[in-house]
């Protein structure tokens, strides 16, 4: 199946099969870029939904005690911008996507990142099939019904 990716004022929207977006909303710390291209290059393969995606960002100006403090008190208003999106966070700083399945090849075990993990729980949570293709093996098998194992 293609997908068509296209940046909009809103956010950006990637279309597939599905009739309705699913917007998700991601409420970002500070400089963090990663999960705002990973996540959404992750469900982009998803081969039923579609998602759309929108940021709020919390401002950390140092990092120290005060300054997690400060970027903390934002998290209010940064949930009032993605009122009627699901909303998730995440805070990685490298990117590791391309990295998940020759890690798991290498290392013979199981490799999970931010972008992975929140996939999954975003589809699952959405009783969506938890399959996406290139992104390690959490997400190689449909979990709807079963336990991860």
């Amino acid at each position: 199946m293609s997908n068509i990716t296209r940046q909009t004022r809103q956010g950006l929207k990637i279309m597939n099969s599905s009739a309705t977006p699913i917007r998700v909303g991601l409420i970002v710390p500070s400089s963090n870029v990663t999960i705002e291209t990973e996540l959404p290059a992750l469900l982009a393969r998803h081969e039923s939904a579609t998602f759309t995606f929108h940021g709020s960002r919390m401002k950390m100006q140092e990092v120290s005690e005060e300054g997690l403090r400060v970027m903390n008190a934002q998290r209010e208003r940064c949930v009032a911008e993605l009122a009627d999106a699901l909303i998730l966070s995440a805070c990685v700083q490298m990117p590791s996507l391309p990295l998940i399945e020759p890690a798991e090849a290498e290392f013979g075990l199981p490799v999970l990142s931010a972008a992975t993990a929140t996939a999954f729980t975003l589809l699952r949570r959405l009783e969506l099939p938890t399959v996406l293709p290139g992104a390690g093996r959490l997400l190689q098998k449909d979990r709807r019904e079963s336990d991860v194992a």
